[in-house]
Order: structure tokens, then C-alpha cells, then sequence
């Protein structure tokens, strides 16, 4: 392999940098190009490597056995969240030569390590090691030994020389003089241009052979680790893994708060529009009456089901200026309702009643209910018990109570309210228009209460009626809120896009020496989308969590459970999601068409 360079010039901003330089780099020499900072160093290594591409003048090269570039930098410049095995194993796949150069380093055991808690040292040995994974056949070297000091710089630049082989041409700019034993040619650029070329033979002697520690004797061959290959057919590290590491900390930060939120609104509004009715109903089964059927007197005889039906008769009675009123069991009395029994409870068996406040204090001539429950009083001829004493007569209580088209108009005053099964023997049938019955546990056959409402032409059971009511409402603003989720996920894309391009500027770096190294851009791009998928997934994983701690506390309070329905869901979180891909994947492609010079310039 060989390198010419002809007549190259490079200007930035209009200011010449490089000179209308020409060179030649042979194999098997080391080339030290040294002088102050800002002399052009760095540039003409980036144009000699094919970093930078904007220049004028010719290069050559003729490649041998050996193809490709190596690099190693003043800094070590390894992703700080994986761990050194991790770093290596994005520009190789070779496990085994990976363990025999740790080895042949002395680093073995740093590989489950993270930069951080290793030495500056160690970590340019690790990036020394990196440089030569894929046995490049050109190695360059920027600065080094600038970041460490006199020791560890001494230790640098004699495992950098350990590197030079037959077929390989290794460039070194600097300003430090540790690498001047070691050089083949030492040239001297100031301000762009050769102002001295030094030209030195250097036998091959225990001073510039790698520097290496004791355990390395151990290994057969460690040379051979040095510039061979031992593929054994191993993949480069994954998207997956670079992703995991790479975000680590990020998976349980505040940062994830919009991926969280947009995915529980998904879950509480389908838990709501799919459950809602179901749960508000089972809420209703055991405080309003949901076995009442309220129908016309001339559709007793067509009703749907009419043979399981319980029909009440329009019984009452009236002694002492105090009517009586039927009672139907719990589940088919609108005084079963939440708030309409004051104080006591609904009667258990047929000798407890019920009283209107006015009723109460006519019978036991006092406003103190509360002490009076369980006492007992005769009415009608008969002996009664006090079970409960219901709410003062005003518009809440007459809104529930006018439900029963039996209590209309009679439900006012001073009312005692006797069980049906003993009314009926005592009382006497008034004639009306309307009736009321009950179909046991209506409310959990859907297909029969349908049919007893298409066959009355109408809803029987006003309570189920407002159930109803407010399913159709929760689903129309179900469809609004979809809506607006929609339209937020577009509007939130254009501001993804913005807080996408301003974090991967943040890491353009990271992207341009990943390149550097070896990481193609359709990996990075890879890495890139990885990261954003799995902050998808992390989203959806707390979403899924808090959404769950919620369900346990709605199951604790209300006794029920209130769950999504996937169906309806699915549709929604892809959208999302591809929306949320889709401008990353844009994002990140837009991105990386920039040039390795702009990225890491």
C-alpha cells in the first residue's frame, strides 16, 4: 500500500490551511508529522483518511492485503454506557480476536467494565485496541498522548509503535516528542506547509515492540493477535444492545412523561367508553331498581316475556288521614335508590314499612327517627315494624319517585309504605292506566330487556333509560376525544421533529466518530430508531403499570373492573407509534446525510 499526495491545498472561510502539499506514505514506515496547534495537523489527517473530501489536489492510493482505516484520537472517545466489551464489539463482530487483543494489552479484565471506571490509560488502550480490530491497513493518529501524562503518554506511544507491520502505514501527528524514537520520518508542517522532513532507519528492538504487560508472554503468539484475524463468524454488537445501554438511565426519567401519558389516555378513554355502561350498570344493580318494568295497562296482555313477569297491582289504603302504598321487593322499588331512605333500611320482610316523615310524626308524635327504628305500631288492623323512615318529599325525591307511575301524585303527605304481599290483603285495587311489574335480574339478560322494550315500544325502566342515555354520550365524546388524539399525535409529530433534530445535534459527535469507527450509517441510523423504539416500549410499559395500579384502586373502591377494549385500542397505538417512528426514522435520515466533517466538527 502507498499514499500520494499531490499538489493538495485546503481553505476554510477563504483562510488557506493546507498548501499546495505533496507526499508520499510508504508501508511499513511510521510517520510523525509535528508541529504547534493550528498548524493544519488535524485537517491534513482528516483529507489523508478520506474525512474530509473537500479539498484541491490529488490523492493516490494503492491498497494491499490489507484495506481500511484505523483511528485513534487524544481522547478515547468510547460510549460512556456500554461497557468496553460493548465498545469493541460495535466495530467487530470477532469475539475471539477481541479476547486475544484485550489479552495481548493487558486489559482482559476491563472488558465488563464502563469507561468510567476505568483510567485514562486504560481506556487509549481499549481505543488503540478498537483502531486495529479490522487490521487496517492505514492507522491515524491524532494527538494521541494529549490527554495523558508523561507516563502513560510513554506507554502510548510504545504500543502504538508495537502496531507497525510490513503492509501497514501508521501516521502520527503530534506535538509531544514521545513518539520520536519510534518514527521512520518525522516531518515538520508549519502553518500548512513542509518545512522539514527528517528521515531515520530504526532497527526492530525491545524499545519499539508493543508494550505490552507480563501476561502477554503467556499467549502462544500474541504478535499474530496484533495484525491477524481469527473471525469466528460473530455478529457486531445490536441496535438492541447499543439502545439498552446507550438509555439506561433514561427508561425511568421524566423524559418518557408524553410517551406515558399519551399511552394511559389511550387506555382511560377505551376503559371507559368499553366498560362504562357494564360498570355503571353493576353499580346500579345494587342501589337503584333495575327489575322494574313501567308499562300501559293494555300491554299487560302482549308483552314480551309477560309469563316471568311479576306484575303489582295498584293496592292502598287509608286510615287515619295516612295512605297506604304498595312496596314492591328491593330491586323493583325506586325507595331502594341511593338517598331515599333516610334513615333505617329497606324492609327485609313483609310486617316492615316504611314512613313519609309526615307519617312518622302522626304515628309516634315525635322528629326523632333514628331512635324510633325497629319499634313497632299497629295500622289497618294490623302490627307493623319500623324499618325505615324516607327522605322529606322535595324535587330530588320526587324526580326518583315519579319513575314509579304508581306513586304520582300519592306519594305526597303522610305516606306508609307497606310490602306488596301483605298490602294486598288488606288494601283495595285503584284503576289506572298504568302498571307496574318487574322481570327479575333484567338487568343482566340485555336480549330480553331488549325485546320487553320493542314489545312496550318504548324503555321500560327509566333508570336503565339514563344508562343508556350516558352510554351514547360517553361514546360520541369517546369518538371527540379519538378525534383530538389524532389531531394532537400530528401536532405533536411536528414538535417530536424539532425535539428529535435538537438531540441528535446534542450527539452529532457521537455519530460522526461512531462513522469514524466503522459504524456504517445505515447502523447509526439503526441505533437511532432502536432507541426510539424502545422508549416506545418503556412508555408503554409504565403506562401499562400505572393503568394497572389504577384498576386495583378502582376494583378496591368500586368492587369492579373497568378494562380497555383491545379491539379499539390497537388501531389507536399503532397510529401513534408509526406517527412517533415515522418522524424519527425522517429525523435521523435527514440527519445523518451530513457529512463525518460536519458531524464531528
Amino acid at each position: 500500500m502507498f499514499i500520494e499526495l499531490k499538489n493538495i491545498s485546503k481553505k476554510y472561510d477563504g483562510r488557506p490551511v493546507i498548501k499546495d502539499l505533496s507526499f508520499s506514505f510508504e508501508p511499513g514506515r511510521i510517520y510523525v508529522i509535528k508541529g504547534v496547534s493550528g498548524c493544519g495537523k488535524t485537517t491534513l489527517l482528516n483529507i489523508i483518511s478520506g474525512i474530509d473530501t473537500e479539498f484541491e489536489g490529488i490523492i493516490e492510493k494503492e491498497t494491499g492485503d490489507l484495506a481500511g482505516t484505523g483511528y485513534i484520537f487524544q481522547q478515547s472517545l468510547l460510549v460512556g454506557t456500554l461497557t468496553v466489551r460493548d465498545n469493541l464489539h460495535l466495530v467487530s463482530g470477532d469475539t475471539h480476536r477481541i479476547e486475544d487483543l484485550c489479552k495481548a494489552f493487558g486489559v482482559h479484565d476491563l472488558l465488563d467494565r464502563f469507561p468510567d471506571q476505568i483510567s485514562g490509560g486504560e481506556r487509549q488502550r481499549i481505543s488503540v485496541i478498537r483502531s486495529i480490530l479490522e487490521n487496517p491497513a492505514l492507522l491515524i493518529c491524532d494527538e494521541p498522548t494529549a490527554s495523558l501524562d508523561g507516563e502513560n503518554s510513554k506507554n502510548e506511544a510504545k504500543t502504538i509503535a508495537g502496531l507497525k507491520s510490513d503492509d501497514r502505514i501508521i501516521i502520527i501527528a503530534t506535538h509531544d516528542p514521545y513518539f520520536d524514537i519510534y518514527a521512520d520520518v518525522i516531518i515538520d508542517l508549519t502553518y500548512g506547509k513542509i518545512t522539514g522532513i527528517t528521515k531515520k532507519d530504526m532497527p526492530e528492538t525491545g524499545e519499539n515492540k508493543p508494550g505490552m504487560h507480563e501476561e502477554s508472554e503467556k499467549e502462544k503468539d500474541p504478535k499474530k493477535s496484533l495484525q491477524g484475524k481469527t473471525n469466528d463468524g460473530g455478529k457486531k454488537l445490536s441496535a438492541y444492545r447499543y439502545a439498552c445501554g446507550k438509555n439506561r438511565r433514561f427508561y425511568a426519567s421524566a423524559a418518557l412523561v408524553p410517551v406515558i401519558a399519551a399511552f394511559l389516555l389511550v387506555f382511560l378513554v377505551s376503559s371507559v367508553q368499553h366498560s362504562f355502561g357494564r360498570e355503571y350498570i353493576r353499580v346500579l344493580s345494587s342501589s337503584w331498581p333495575t327489575d322494574m318494568v313501567v308499562m300501559e295497562n293494555f300491554r299487560k296482555e302482549t308483552v314480551a316475556h309477560k309469563e316471568d313477569m311479576i306484575f303489582f297491582e295498584n293496592y292502598q289504603v287509608t286510615e287515619d288521614n295516612i295512605k297506604a302504598l304498595y312496596l314492591p321487593y328491593e330491586k323493583a322499588s325506586v325507595l331502594s335508590a341511593d338517598g331515599m331512605i333516610e334513615y333505617g333500611h329497606f324492609p327485609e320482610n313483609n310486617d316492615q314499612v316504611l314512613l313519609s316523615p309526615q307519617a312518622f310524626e302522626r304515628l309516634f308524635g315525635d322528629n326523632k327517627p333514628e331512635e324510633r327504628i325497629g319499634e313497632t305500631f299497629e295500622y289497618a288492623g294490623h302490627t307493623f315494624t319500623l324499618a325505615g323512615v324516607v327522605k322529606t318529599y322535595d324535587n330530588e325525591t320526587e324526580k326518583t319517585l315519579f319513575k314509579d307511575v304508581y306513586y304520582r301524585r300519592k306519594a305526597e303527605g303522610s305516606v306508609i309504605y307497606i310490602p306488596y304481599d301483605t298490602i294486598k290483603n288488606i288494601g283495595t285495587i285503584e284503576e289506572s292506566e298504568f302498571c307496574v311489574a318487574a322481570y327479575p335480574d333484567l338487568i343482566e339478560h340485555p336480549s330480553i330487556h331488549e325485546e320487553i322494550n320493542a314489545s312496550r315500544g318504548g324503555e321500560v325502566n327509566p333508570f336503565l333509560a339514563e344508562v343508556e342515555s350516558t352510554k351514547d354520550m360517553i361514546n360520541r365524546v369517546t369518538v371527540f376525544i379519538t378525534g383530538l388524539f389524532i389531531i394532537a399525535v400530528f401536532i405533536a409529530c411536528l414538535f417530536l421533529q424539532l425535539n428529535i433534530m435538537a438531540e441528535l445535534g446534542y450527539r452529532k459527535k457521537e455519530f460522526g466518530y461512531l462513522q469514524i469507527f466503522g459504524v456504517s450509517k445505515k447502523r447509526v441510523r439503526s441505533f437511532v430508531l432502536m432507541e426510539y423504539k424502545l422508549k416506545l416500549l418503556a412508555g408503554l410499559a409504565w403506562a401499562a403499570g400505572i393503568y394497572a395500579l389504577i384498576l386495583v384502586i378502582y376494583r378496591i373502591i368500586m368492587g369492579g373492573w373497568a378494562v380497555f377494549n383491545l379491539l379499539h385500542i390497537l388501531p389507536v397505538m399503532a397510529f401513534f407509534a408509526g406517527s412517533y417512528l415515522f418522524t424519527a426514522r425522517i429525523c435521523a435520515g435527514r440527519f445523518l446525510k451530513r457529512s463525518v466533517l460536519e458531524l464531528i466538527g
